[in-house]
């Protein structure tokens, strides 16, 4: 095949590319042929655009008790999707005299994750041996709005009488990081 051939395949070869990126949504307007591979690379691949789903454990909050709000901090660039609690997740008001007694894990936006509370009885309180929670779930998988989460609370309360209260551990074990 003679050069010039070879360059007017090329060529073709280039806008066929071109064209190929266009029909995935990508701006091509006065982009050299120099910076393609860069218009490739930013194409997303998955059902969250622009980040990869990481699994293991971001943060977490270690298992504790007491009256107490406690903060998890959410590093920069991350989405939580997944919480996950080791251990039981109890609560008590001695006599039954506390009003109101209870647990909530919630974030700063004010999204609440899990509400339990008690209003009477003597009796214990319990969540499970473990559970489950996907906080990008209350963001109806919105990626621009769950991005604003920094932070993680879990709170226990009550309005006075004999009480106790314990949380089991939680962490972040599934994630989106944004790619950079």
């Amino acid at each position: 095949m003679a050069i010039s051939e070879t360059l007017l395949q090329l060529v073709d070869i280039r806008d066929d590319i071109r064209q190929a990126l266009i029909n995935k949504g990508v701006d091509m307007a006065n982009v050299p042929l120099s910076q393609y591979a860069e218009k490739i690379a930013g194409i997303s691949t998955g059902d969250f655009p622009g980040y990869v789903l990481k699994t293991g454990e971001l943060c977490s909050l270690a298992a504790g008790g007491a009256v107490a709000r406690r903060s998890m901090a959410i590093p920069a660039n991350c989405i939580p999707v997944a919480l996950k609690s080791t251990g039981n997740w109890r609560f008590y008001s001695g006599k039954g005299e506390t009003s109101d007694i209870g647990i909530s894990i919630t974030d700063n936006n004010n999204k609440t994750y899990l509400y339990v509370n008690k209003n009477s009885g003597p009796q214990w309180s319990t969540i499970g041996d473990g559970f489950c929670l996907c906080p990008l779930a209350m963001y109806d998988g919105n990626l621009e709005t769950a991005a604003t989460i920094t932070t993680i609370h879990v709170n226990t309360w009550c309005n006075g009488g004999i009480y106790d209260a314990s949380t089991g551990k939680i962490a972040v074990t599934m994630w989106l990081e944004k790619k950079v």
